[in-house]
């Protein structure tokens, strides 16, 4: 089905204004398809919330009984449920195994639309804008993507976002590697939107650190999946032993799904031949990232791939934490090598024990005080809301004068 709404071919740079105005008495829809809070997850909590702030009303559409539930329920917002699906094992395959799901969570959108008076809907994966093209069309609302990935582009992904090419009436990239990816995907350039992510206040407002023992200790925060490199950590902690006897790596998060399970399994047993097995602390999911990430001293970020606009490294910058990170995806973007962080290529354990000793050492303070300067100017939440909301905004005023 082809979505009829408008084309909004406005510029991609977002005016500034008085945000609450466009958002009063409108009501957004933003879709997350996993249970758990990642990156991508985050920033559509943000979204919702700035909706909330800008005058809307913002629903949440995300599996219930799981973190990301709980999380917009303990912020305020309004959740609807429907099925989980999950995409890293290729949407093709997903959409082909979770037939019944994807159906199911189209009718109950659909259903949503003629029960709300829905004025956007905002989906965080192309799997739920595919799901709610039926629903826009019912609720005569724009449909945004918010495009959370980078190049290169896995071809189950190329085929649903081509699909989605005419029927998405906007799209908008956490960092111009995602944008990036859109563009050779041969989007419209007018309907592309470059918004950055933002931190939480909670990040710039210097909490207590965590009380972690001695230390020094290295962070590593996000979903357990393959995809993270949390095993080169662990060797690099390991080549670390000589200069770091006593130095800590502390993963924080949960599963992204059950079928990872053996994942930790496996970093265990990798923790143990590195005689590190002691130093290694996996602590689940927590509610105190803010203190936690405060007490390390450095924060790092092992990903092998598909990594937009990390929100980890964001969050780290703001509380003045130095960086490591691998140089993929939108990284870049965020750590200038030397000044705001470290560049590490990725799948090398040995480059990361490097630059984590580089980091650990006394002349690494003035990288996390940049580091802090950039996060004020570039991923406030203020500067976010404003620029989110002005999309909005825009988008809504389009299918305003469409309808009219």
């Amino acid at each position: 089905m082809t979505h009829s709404g408008p084309r909004f071919e406005g510029p991609s740079s977002c005016a500034s204004g008085d945000p609450a105005g466009p958002l009063r008495d409108r009501c957004v829809l933003e879709i997350c398809r996993v249970p758990f809070v990642g990156g991508a997850e985050r920033i559509a909590l943000n979204c919702a919330e700035a909706v909330q702030a800008g005058g809307g009303r913002a629903i949440v559409a995300c599996p219930p009984g799981g973190q990301m539930e709980a999380s917009a329920l303990g912020s305020g917002l309004e959740c609807h449920p429907i099925a989980a699906l999950n995409g890293r094992r290729g949407l093709a395959a997903d959409l082909v195994r979770s037939a019944r799901a994807t159906v199911s969570n189209s009718r109950a959108l659909t259903a949503l639309s003629a029960r709300e008076p829905l004025d956007l809907i905002h989906a965080h994966h192309p799997i739920g804008a595919f799901q709610a093209v039926r629903a826009a069309a019912r609720a005569r609302a724009p449909l945004v993507l918010h495009v959370h990935e980078t190049l290169p582009a896995p071809r189950q992904y190329r085929a649903l976002a081509g699909w989605l090419r005419q029927r998405c009436d906007a799209f908008i990239c956490v960092s111009d590697a995602g944008r990036q990816l859109l563009r050779r995907l041969d989007m419209d350039e007018r309907r592309i939107h470059l918004v950055y992510n933002a931190v939480g206040p909670a990040f710039f407002s210097s909490p207590t650190p965590a009380e972690l023992g001695p230390g020094p200790h290295i962070g590593s925060f996000g979903v357990l999946e393959r995809r993270k490199g949390h095993g080169d950590l662990i060797i690099a902690l390991g080549r670390l032993a000589e200069t770091h006897p006593v130095a800590r790596l502390w993963i924080v998060g949960e599963l992204s799904y059950a079928e990872n399970a053996g994942y930790v399994d496996e970093l265990k047993a990798l923790a143990s031949r590195w005689k590190v097995a002691d130093r290694v602390h996996f602590t689940g999911y927590r509610s105190d990232i803010p203190e936690l990430m405060a007490a390390m001293d450095v924060v790092a970020l092992a990903s092998r791939e598909f990594e937009s606009l990390p929100t980890v490294l964001l969050e780290a910058a703001a509380l003045g934490r130095v960086s490591v990170a691998t140089d993929v995806g939108g990284v870049r973007e965020i750590i200038d090598h030397g000044i705001t962080g470290l560049l590490v290529s990725p799948d090398d354990p040995s480059g990361m024990a490097s630059a984590l000793a580089t980091a650990l050492s006394p002349a690494a303070a003035q990288m996390g005080r940049c580091a802090r300067a950039m996060a004020l100017s570039r991923f406030s939440p203020e500067r976010f809301e404003r620029d989110l909301l002005a999309l909005f905004g825009q988008f809504m005023g389009a299918q305003r004068a469409t309808a009219g």
